[in-house]
């Protein structure tokens, strides 16, 4: 997962954050504030620190550092809905968007192609439940969660500073004061307010687990930097456990159902020979917290990829192993596949780009980048199976299951003609097959897959 600030927002409208802080209800105390959105339905109180909707020793509120946007205001927050003549409008015809992959429907919003007369022209994030993220506004950003299928505004928040991310699930504002840090949970279709809870530190990553949330913070003190992770239960606030870590948690991965750790990026060890301190790799036990192993390569880098379920049970860890300095010059590495007991399954040829590592499981075929095409590995022995003549980017790329086994989808292919069409790779083979729909990206949930165009973003409903 990635908690970053999504780019693209949309220049601030001085005299429209003027009237929002008009009808604020509360007062916005947010210094540095983060949104993310996690796989749960509320978090109850911890027990370092936290408080839940209640005032503490200092007079501070949980839950401070946003407010509700006017349900007068969500009225002209509306998505362009697929098929009327305002999205015509945007320079569409519905036949260019009727030969689509395998499981997909049919588009069910657009954005603009110009903004509108209103100002009002949001950028779209995929979210799960049937419901689309539009972030708008550049420091006094606004939130707002509406209908995948109708374009609706449900529900929305004005939340100062903050930036905006998914991971699987509800809504998630985190508010930053004095070293602490304010987490109020929403549920994504309603956004009514589950909890809030308050604990000590910055968070760095939140990260789904089973049922779980897991949450890396780090805790400054002098000038010492601390860090701990936390594996909580958001539905009831229990704490399964509170734990030191003894690296940096530069990236944390959960997919394969352990907690792997990363203290160096797998794109920092690719484009920048050595760090502060060695590159490793460590893995969590996800019932107690405890370390239950440490990677690394003396005189080299280690970092991971990704993490994914292994075809028959366990997880695995995919990372990228570089055992020199001369290697990392050449740009020529291993793909290094791990099981959940420590042992190494199988090593590869890694020829990796400086800004292109990425990592798809498709079955029973790890797919990666090298100078941007997608390259077929075999999860269980290693063999590279074929490279795609196609090109993209992490967010380009992604897997399609319609029931008939998964598929690479590959877009914002440009032929001779200059048109751009879809490829569908089958992760087995390599074969391609060729979809008139001119997609630019493909990023996918459980109802929907968002995409691009030339100019605008649109929804597109999954078949069921």
């Amino acid at each position: 997962m990635s908690e970053e600030t999504p780019s693209g927002l949309t220049p601030r409208d001085r005299a429209g954050e003027e009237k929002a802080r008009s009808r604020r209800r509360r007062r916005n105390v947010a210094i540095g504030v983060v949104v993310a959105l996690v796989a749960a339905v509320g978090i109850g109180q911890l027990a370092f620190g936290l408080v839940s909707r209640a005032i503490d020793a200092t007079g501070w509120t949980c839950g401070s550092g946003w407010s509700r946007i006017d349900d007068g205001d969500l009225a002209d927050m509306r998505i362009v809905r697929w098929g009327t003549p305002e999205a015509r409008e945007q320079g569409f015809e519905p036949d260019e968007f009727t030969d689509l992959p395998p499981g997909l429907a049919a588009p069910s919003l657009t954005t603009y192609a110009d903004p509108p007369a209103s100002g009002y022209d949001p950028s779209l994030y995929p979210l799960d439940g049937g419901v689309v993220v539009q972030a708008s506004g550049y420091y006094d950003k606004s939130w707002v969660i509406a209908d995948a299928q109708t374009g609706d505004p449900l529900w929305g928040v004005e939340s100062g500073t903050s930036g905006f991310s998914t991971v699987q699930g509800f809504g998630l504002v985190s508010a930053r004061e004095d070293g602490r840090t304010d987490l109020t949970t929403f549920d994504p279709r309603t956004g009514d307010e589950l909890s809030c809870v308050r604990l000590d530190g910055k968070v760095l990553h939140l990260d789904g687990i089973g049922e779980d949330l897991v949450v890396a913070l780090s805790i400054e003190g002098g000038d010492d930097t601390s860090y701990r992770m936390v594996r909580l239960d958001p539905s009831t606030g229990k704490v399964a456990w509170d734990q030191p870590l003894g690296v940096h948690p530069a990236t944390v991965h959960t997919a394969g159902g352990e907690i792997v750790i990363s203290s160096r990026q797998v794109g920092a060890i690719a484009t920048s020979w050595g760090g502060r301190a060695p590159s490793s790799v460590v893995v969590l036990d996800p019932e107690t917290g405890e370390q239950l192993r440490e990677h690394d390569v003396p005189g080299g880098e280690l970092a991971v990829v990704g993490t994914t379920a292994l075809p028959d049970g366990g997880s695995g860890t995919l990372a990228l192993s570089i055992p020199d300095r001369e290697a990392w010059s050449d740009a020529i590495g291993e793909y290094v596949l791990i099981d959940d007991q420590g042992e190494e399954l199988w090593r590869t040829v890694a020829n990796f780009g400086r800004d292109d590592l990425a990592f798809w499981s498709a079955g029973d075929v790890l797919v990666v980048l090298e100078g941007y095409q997608p390259v077929g590995i075999d999860i269980r022995t290693g063999e590279r199976l074929w490279q795609a003549e196609g090109a993209g980017m992490e967010d380009d790329i992604g897997v399609l299951d319609s029931g008939g086994g998964p598929v690479l989808v590959l877009p914002g292919q440009r032929e001779e003609s200059g048109d751009f069409v879809t490829h569908l790779i089958d992760p087995r083979t390599g074969e391609v097959t060729v979809v008139d729909a001119p997609l630019h990206s493909f990023r996918l949930t459980d109802s929907y897959v968002l995409s691009t165009t030339a100019r605008t973003q649109i929804v597109i409903l999954l078949d069921s």
